[in-house]
């Protein structure tokens, strides 16, 4: 059997951690908000190819980072791509085999 160091790594620069014992809706929170931020680069790479003055915004417009950045919300509060399910599986897990 192999030992695993308990769970206690930040997660997606929330600056909380999950323990042993934490809640599992925090877990899913945190989960959640790190597609979240997955989708965001994943969105903002693909503006890179638009003009400045694109109704979109171009890769350095203010406008369009703050637009990627609502839409992997939303995505990823729509259920997402399976990123934030996958992460809180292995947290659980890790939970579990603390």
């Amino acid at each position: 059997m192999v030992d695993r160091p308990a769970v206690a790594a930040p997660l997606a620069g929330h600056g909380t951690t999950v323990s042993k014992g934490a809640d599992a809706a925090r877990a899913k929170e945190i989960a959640n908000d790190f597609e979240a931020v997955f989708l965001q680069q994943m969105l903002s790479a693909m503006r890179q190819g638009l003009a400045e003055d694109s109704p979109l915004g171009g890769p350095d417009s203010e406008f369009g980072s703050l637009l990627a950045a609502e839409q992997a919300k939303l995505i990823s509060r729509a259920g997402g791509v399976g990123v934030a399910d996958k992460i809180l599986g292995e947290l659980l897990k890790l939970q579990e085999t603390g």
